[in-house]
């Protein structure tokens, strides 16, 4: 409710700021007068006294007062830069709590009761609150008319609605909430094992790229059997043709060879014949007959 309330009364001021009074940026830490210096042009600054840091004066153009501003919503991946110097123990890091902080009469924060308690005590709240209201209405800031009596009544039905249907209307929506977060985490969950299963896919798919390699080697290996069994094969066709070429010119050798004993014992044959008369034959005729005779009575 504090920072509703700073919203509130802030925005209108920073509203009416001037375009002038926005060329002068004013800071007071380290960080942002190094970050001004950075987008700046020109800068002037005062050393520091007493171990606090003095304001900058850092004068922008128009066209550097447009680039300076800070972008309304983060235009890429934001990266948490954590000085080393930094006091997280001190000084950690805020977060935005679940649930309200502790108030006083439903709307009041424990907060302002702590301020006031420091300064005027136990009392001093309630002292103020009474005030307030008393000098309001003595001044007639805060003029009573008819409707004022149905205060005290609208008071009595916000805290009976607060008291009686709070608590239900809160679990209600602490139920609508974690409805909500159980979805969102089951998106979550699904995007996550889609995500791994997609990982697996992956995984296996360069597997099976790894088995690409030994499929090319053995692809490769039925290549150079093909070739070599080619290679055999066509060997094995010029031995034939060889082959029978050589026996080709053997047959026609041994073919001449017995067309020329053939021709040449029929020429001696021949010659021989011519060379025998008729005396001659006789004679041998007779001869062969005695010595059949001979080889009988023997």
């Amino acid at each position: 409710m504090a920072v509703a309330f700073k919203a509130v009364t802030m925005g209108p001021l920073f509203a009416r700021v001037s375009r002038p009074s926005i060329r002068t940026l004013l800071t007071s830490s380290p960080n942002h007068a190094a970050a001004a210096t950075a987008t700046t042009t020109s800068s002037s600054s005062v050393p520091a006294v007493g171990g606090q840091h003095t304001k900058k004066v850092v004068a922008l153009s128009h066209d550097e007062e447009l680039t300076a501003l800070p972008p309304l919503m983060p235009t890429g991946e934001v990266t948490i830069y954590e000085h080393p110097d930094r006091d997280l123990v001190n000084f950690p890091r805020p977060q935005q709590p679940l649930y309200g902080g502790r108030t006083r009469m439903g709307f009041i924060p424990e907060e302002w009761f702590d301020f006031f308690y420091k300064k005027t005590g136990v009392s001093g709240p309630y002292v103020f609150g009474a005030g307030l209201i008393t000098t309001l209405l003595s001044k007639e800031i805060w003029v009573v008319e008819h409707e004022f009596p149905l205060i005290p009544p609208m008071i009595f039905l916000i805290w009976l609605a607060m008291t009686k249907g709070g608590p239900k209307l809160s679990a209600y929506l602490d139920k609508e909430i974690d409805k909500s977060e159980e979805e969102l985490i089951k998106v979550q969950e699904d995007n996550i094992i889609h995500v791994q299963e997609q990982i697996q896919e992956e995984e296996k798919a360069q597997w099976m790229a790894k088995g690409q390699s030994m499929l090319f080697e053995a692809k490769r290996e039925n290549v150079a059997l093909q070739l070599e069994a080619e290679y055999r094969r066509r060997q094995m066709e010029v031995y034939r043709d060889i082959k029978k070429r050589l026996d080709y010119q053997v047959e026609i050798q041994s073919a001449r060879r017995s067309v020329e004993r053939r021709h040449m014992i029929n020429w001696i044959i021949n010659n021989v014949l011519k060379s025998i008369d008729e005396k001659q034959e006789k004679q041998n005729l007779d001869q062969c007959i005695n010595n059949l005779s001979k080889l009988a009575t023997a």
